[in-house]
């Protein structure tokens, strides 16, 4: 069979795909990875075949994945993205899907939708965050509220934020989505109210979700078709070796702590002060935002990376310092170390909330300027207190016995159309 996964998400995210991509090659399967143009080398040397995912209103936006918490931008964005439609990302993803047997798509390229129903073809909706209705928690850019007096309230709000935010994506779209379907799917236009998600849900469409059962279960309130399936791992290269200083590094002295964030109010100053109130050492990553151009001159206590895999790296942690986006969190988990979080943006906040409701981190900290007191003392209970890195050891050894991409695949083939 003919597969087709197409996702426009970040590099991170874009692992995830390809340890999935390659789970269903192993499984007998022809498949295609289409994705940012960025990404083809690496996508490539993993054994997987590459498609590019470009368009010309990718040039008026940037980068060309929607990131941010307001709902009401995102959908704006959204409907940027489709306009014009000769422009836009529909032809592109209409090109290719034409070869297709089946298709994964994530949410960013949810027209693959209409494609699957205009070939007749299964398809499957893959997304690392919540995105089918529930009670228990609200849509990831909606903020959480808390009636404990009365429960059934907050499980009414957490519910209408998902139709809410469907709707609004809907609206942005759906003149350029119509207009599509029309001139070059030849389907009926869908009426006004109809709705991406809402769509899907009264097709019955699987959705695979790349997240641990350990970490955020699947709700009860959700169908059968959904599949919270374990994360999707994708190991490092056989023939990987470190790099030679960082090894040295790491044996000329006590272990030392992560620190990656995207934040660009946190940068040289704020880490060198944190380390010196500490006492500790530490790897940094050096990316966007405060710390991407940061000159951080290499001593006895900070070594800097720009991109070292985490399966090898975090199990050598004290903690990990990090903005809570959805790989990094999973790697911290699996690794069984404690994690502090300061998140800033979407599914960042579900994330560090869930790591310190479980005792796996400490509460995230939010502030739009972190301070370093908040650092130095939710770092000093990340290294000192014991349970919490029971809790920690504990969670890595579930996760590690997880198999998401086995899962995944055992879904994906129940869900497949009789021969």
């Amino acid at each position: 069979m003919r597969i087709k996964i197409v996702a426009l998400t970040s590099p991170g995210g874009t692992r995830a795909y390809v340890a999935l991509g390659l789970g269903l090659q192993r499984a007998g399967h022809s498949v295609q990875l289409a994705t940012v143009s960025s990404m083809q080398e690496f996508v490539s040397s993993c054994g997987l075949n590459f498609v590019s995912v470009d368009c010309n209103n990718f040039k008026k936006t940037s980068p060309p994945i929607p990131f941010g918490n307001n709902p009401f931008r995102l959908s704006h964005d959204f409907g940027n993205w489709l306009r014009p439609v000769n422009e836009s990302l529909l032809p592109v993803l209409w090109q290719i899907c034409q070869d297709a047997d089946a298709i994964v798509f994530n949410p960013e390229t949810f027209a693959c939708y209409d494609i699957a129903e205009k070939l007749g073809i299964p398809c499957y909706a893959a997304c690392e965050n919540p995105r089918h209705q529930t009670r228990v928690l609200p849509h990831l850019l909606f903020p959480h509220i808390h009636t404990p007096t009365v429960p059934r309230l907050e499980g009414t709000y957490n519910w209408l934020t998902y139709s809410l935010f469907d709707q609004l994506i809907w609206q942005s779209i759906r003149q350029p989505i119509n207009q599509w379907r029309h001139e070059t799917l030849h389907l009926p236009p869908l009426p006004p109210r109809s709705g991406v998600l809402a769509r899907m849900q009264q097709q019955k469409v699987p959705f695979l979700y790349n997240c641990s059962p350990s970490f955020l279960p699947k709700p009860n309130d959700w169908p059968d078709w959904v599949y919270v399936t374990g994360y999707w791992f994708l190991e490092r290269p056989s023939n990987w070796q470190p790099p030679s200083d960082l090894v040295d590094f790491l044996a000329a002295g006590p272990p030392p702590i992560y620190i990656e964030t995207w934040h660009e109010k946190i940068g040289v100053e704020t880490v060198r002060k944190v380390l010196s109130q500490t006492g500790l050492r530490a790897i940094v990553r050096t990316v966007r935002g405060g710390l991407r151009d940061a000159n951080f001159p290499e001593d006895e206590m900070i070594f800097t990376i720009k991109s070292v895999p985490h399966d090898w790296l975090f199990p050598q942690m004290l903690a990990v310092v990090h903005h809570g986006g959805h790989g990094t969190t999973l790697n911290g988990i699996r690794a069984g170390v404690p994690t502090v979080t300061i998140p800033y943006n979407g599914d960042q906040f579900l994330f560090a909330r869930r790591l310190g409701e479980l005792g796996l981190g400490t509460p995230p900290i939010v502030q739009e300027q972190p301070s370093v007191e908040r650092l130095v003392a939710a770092i000093r209970i990340a290294i000192s207190d014991t349970t919490m890195r029971s809790r920690a050891a504990a969670m890595g050894k579930r996760i590690q016995a997880e198999d998401g991409v086995a899962r995944a695949v055992e879904a994906f083939h129940k869900h497949l159309p009789p021969n």
